[in-house]
């Protein structure tokens, strides 16, 4: 028979207990601070200046980004700090309420009923916002609709004399490209989070070392 005796198991049963409860309250930690940093990337990408044009006046974002306008949907993300267990597995959202949010992260085709209106430089204010969203061309002051040339429908009203200003271009449907930014931000955050992570836990594990 050989004997087998064991030494320490006390200490390594209390450090083991110890460690368990300081990585429940970390693992905690980690994902409030994981949700802040994704929503900051989230916000960044969500802060391009925008495009410009003569014609078509102040544009979306560059690339994979949305222009900030009225800063409306920006400050609805939610901040990503409210946690939620379930068991061992802890979560936490970072989102929006706003259902163009949703359509712009993934794209897709929007279609007119009849017409899609898509404004020009003149119908729009300097942050790029539709001047006369909510009302139809009917209500705006010397408008009326003609084809061009080229057969594209226009709304556009008289300046003066014969010239006249070009305020939409109508459109039977516009295909909107997803810009994926939360999906971005995520990925951009990952080896940030990994570092807070990889931190929090090595300091869990060298105070139940010590303990």
């Amino acid at each position: 028979m050989i004997g087998v005796a064991a030494r320490g198991a006390d200490r390594v049963a209390r450090v083991l207990r110890t460690a368990g409860q300081d990585l429940r309250t970390t693992q905690e930690t980690i994902v409030r601070v994981a949700g802040a940093i994704v929503h900051r990337k989230v916000v960044e990408r969500m802060s391009d200046p925008g495009t410009s044009h003569p014609f078509w006046g102040r544009g979306g974002g560059i690339g994979d980004r949305l222009a900030a306008r009225s800063g409306g949907s920006r400050a609805r993300i939610t901040p990503g700090t409210q946690v939620y267990r379930v068991g061992d597995t802890v979560s936490t959202v970072v989102g929006s309420p706003d259902q163009h949010i949703g359509f712009l992260e993934e794209g897709g085709t929007v279609y007119g009923r009849p017409y899609l209106r898509v404004p020009t430089a003149a119908a729009k204010t300097a942050q790029g916002v539709d001047r006369f969203a909510g009302r139809s061309i009917r209500e705006i002051a010397g408008a009326f609709l003609q084809r061009s040339r080229r057969g594209i429908l226009w709304a556009m009203r008289a300046v003066g004399g014969r010239a006249v200003e070009l305020l939409y271009m109508l459109v039977r449907s516009v295909r909107i490209r997803g810009r994926h930014v939360f999906a971005r931000a995520r990925a951009d955050a990952e080896p940030e989070i990994a570092r807070v992570s990889n931190g929090a836990v090595a300091a869990v594990v060298r105070k139940a070392n010590r303990g």
